[in-house]
């Protein structure tokens, strides 16, 4: 059990991985090979998850839930909300600054919808939105299933599910409906919950699988046939016929990765290590990888002596140098958020750096900032009404000395 935990922990770190190198600016053949696979891989693996955990209410759930998924992303986005004009200031985005309404109504969209946030350096969050939403449609269609027939067995019910899940699916995408909460009419949330289904009925059944050389190779096949004849990322639409094709494609992709991580983690190695730590800090990636590739982008600009201007426009500023450039953004956009992480969790060891602590060191800083700022204002004009009555008392007594009748 444990080894197949580590295992799920090594495929969600190759889901992190493809997930950053298909924006890195990678050859075409790779990044479109890498984006077919990375988000269906981490639904995938939040699904086999879900079939492995203890939360039996909704209570803890959607505590673990909040805690895990959503107050990660409403900090992030507040961080790259606030910071949003200073970076339009230092044309690190090309979008225009916000006015008071707009951050006020953002902040507001992210709260109640999780959307509305930054679209160049928060263009991943839509993955924990996803991941909230199918996450909840399994804990909750699974409990419901299971209180109206309980005498099914638990594999039977999450056959169950996963079938709703792709019946629902479909019929939104034969009709063209949408869900009027949710941005894009919320097909990429159903087709979350169409893998997160899968992967917890994989998870729960996954034992009774027996994997060779033949059986791989042929999901081998599956996947890259999938990649070749329908090619799909996270940013496009699916339509209905392209279900048939890309499921089993994901699904095939996801057994044989997961036959990979069982076979690195009999032996302990450095590319086990190295995707354990990837995995343990997926989130940061995902939230801070255009983020981290806006810091190459400006190296780029300067080596190859373009206007600062360029970094705004694009994650490689250069196209030409994009062979040369895309392994410094892959490294970058996977190392730059791991160590702001590790430094943040050793700080957070000696400094208290709970939320509510931040907010109360921000709020003393700002009234110590503005004290000062007022004592220097004070001083500055106490010393500008000086030197103006110096010189009104000196121009008086030189035209005092000047008059005539004095004369």
């Amino acid at each position: 059990q444990q080894m197949g935990e580590q295992s799920l922990t090594i495929t969600k770190g190759v889901a992190a991985v493809f997930i950053v190198l298909s924006l890195s600016g990678a050859p075409v053949f790779l990044r479109d090979s890498l984006s077919q696979f990375s988000l269906p891989l981490l639904m995938l693996c939040t699904g086999y998850s879900l079939s492995n955990s203890k939360h039996e209410n909704a209570d803890t759930f959607l505590g673990a839930s909040v805690r895990t998924i959503y107050w990660p992303f409403w900090c992030w986005s507040l961080f790259f909300l606030v910071t949003h004009n200073l970076f339009s200031w230092l044309h690190i985005v090309n979008a225009p600054a916000y006015s008071g309404h707009d951050l006020f109504q953002r902040l507001w969209n992210i709260t109640f919808c999780m959307s509305d946030f930054d679209g160049e350096l928060a263009m991943l969050f839509l993955i924990f939105r996803a991941l909230l939403v199918a996450s909840v449609f399994q804990f909750f269609c699974f409990k419901l299933f299971r209180h109206i027939r309980p005498a099914d067995s638990i594999e039977k019910t999450a056959y169950i599910v996963a079938a709703g899940a792709f019946v629902l699916t479909f019929w939104q995408q034969l009709s063209g409906l949408s869900i009027a909460i949710l941005p894009d009419g919320g097909w990429r949330e159903m087709l979350s919950a169409i893998l997160v289904g899968i992967g917890f009925s994989f998870g729960l059944t996954s034992h009774r699988l027996r994997l060779n050389i033949p059986i791989l190779a042929a999901c081998f096949l599956v996947s890259m046939l999938g990649a070749i004849y329908c090619p799909w990322n996270m940013t496009n639409g699916v339509n209905a016929t392209h279900l048939f094709i890309l499921l089993p494609s994901w699904l095939c992709a996801f057994v044989l990765i997961r036959a990979l991580s069982n076979a690195l983690c009999r032996k302990p190695n450095l590319l086990a290590s190295g995707l354990t730590v990837i995995s343990k800090h997926a989130l940061s990636i995902i939230a801070f990888t255009p983020l981290s590739f806006k810091f190459v982008a400006a190296i780029g600009a300067a080596c190859c002596g373009l206007p600062w201007s360029t970094v705004g426009g694009v994650s490689l500023p250069v196209p030409s140098a994009g062979v040369i450039l895309w392994p410094f953004t892959f490294i970058a956009g996977i190392c730059l958020p791991i160590i702001v992480t590790y430094t943040y969790r050793r700080i957070d060891k000696r400094v208290d750096m709970s939320f509510g602590n931040i907010l109360r060191m921000l709020l003393t800083l700002t009234i110590t900032l503005a004290v000062f700022a007022a004592k220097t204002v004070r001083y500055v004009a106490r010393k500008i009404y000086d030197v103006i009555l110096a010189t009104a008392t000196a121009l008086k007594d030189i035209v005092k000395a000047s008059s005539p009748k004095e004369e």
